[in-house]
């Protein structure tokens, strides 16, 4: 699997822009969040997930630490 560094996608598209704005309402700036590592596809869903996550746990130290878009996505039930 092919890993490229993400170039500041935050998740397009209406799901994406949905959860974006609800991690804002939570005090969440998607913006000062680092960015995820992975192909394009995995960036933008992984970001969509995490953004949700946000939402939820704003101040949960996953936010920062996990920087692959793997990590949102395998871990996406469980969170």
């Amino acid at each position: 699997m092919e890993e490229r560094a993400g170039q500041g996608r935050r998740g397009g598209g209406p799901r994406g822009e949905a959860a974006n704005a609800a991690a804002a309402k939570a005090g969440v700036d998607a913006d000062a969040l680092p960015a995820l590592r992975g192909t394009a596809k995995q960036v933008a869903w992984a970001t969509q997930i995490r953004a949700t996550f946000a939402a939820k746990h704003p101040t949960d130290k996953r936010l920062k630490s996990a920087t692959t878009a793997k990590y949102w996505i395998d871990n996406r039930n469980a969170l």
